[in-house]
């Protein structure tokens, strides 16, 4: 019923034209984009921001409602250990001017549930918003009604169990 579009670097603008000529003519919504996540490629920040700010910009000139990010480009420092404080603080600051960008434009951040690279039950923490607490506490730090959880089922069912899923949910509440 909807359409979940993000465009290349190259050319997107007469991709997004095209593409609302398409949604116009087939009354199909462009709902979403879902932004880059750079947690594996690791590339050069510059290249990935600005990266971000076309897919900002493609999302706010589609109409979409909403934009899903990966919160997690903390980075444990080499030979360091996660800190969750820091990992909120870098988070924060990294995500903010994307935030006031779509909001100032009527789009909603969607800041999507993931899991830990490595689910071991001993495992160290290593990936921010893969709890839940890092994740309300991501969004009430932005303190912004544009501010919300993309709640992916996937990502949460290797987070969460099967009934700490709906306890989640409730916790999260109206940020989903």
């Amino acid at each position: 019923d909807v359409v979940d579009y993000t465009p290349g670097t190259i050319g997107w603008k007469n991709a997004v034209a095209k593409l609302l000529r398409a949604s116009e003519k087939y009354e199909l919504p462009l709902e979403q984009s879902h932004a880059p996540f750079n947690r594996y490629k690791k590339a050069p920040i510059d290249e990935f921001k600005e990266r971000l700010n076309i897919v900002f910009d493609a999302a706010i000139a589609m109409g979409n409602k909403q934009i899903v990010i990966h919160a997690d480009e903390y980075r444990i420092p080499e030979g360091g250990t996660y800190d969750s404080e820091k990992a909120m603080k870098e988070t924060y600051e990294f995500w903010a001017p994307y935030v006031e960008k779509a909001s100032n434009n009527g789009l909603t951040v969607a800041i999507e549930t993931l899991f830990e690279d490595d689910r071991r039950a001993d495992a160290p923490p290593n990936r921010f918003t893969s709890r839940l607490d890092e994740l309300v506490g991501i969004i009430d730090r932005f303190d912004n009604p544009y501010v919300k959880c993309c709640w992916d089922s996937g990502h949460a069912r290797l987070t969460f169990t099967r009934a700490g899923m709906s306890d989640a949910m409730r916790a999260l509440g109206d940020r989903i």
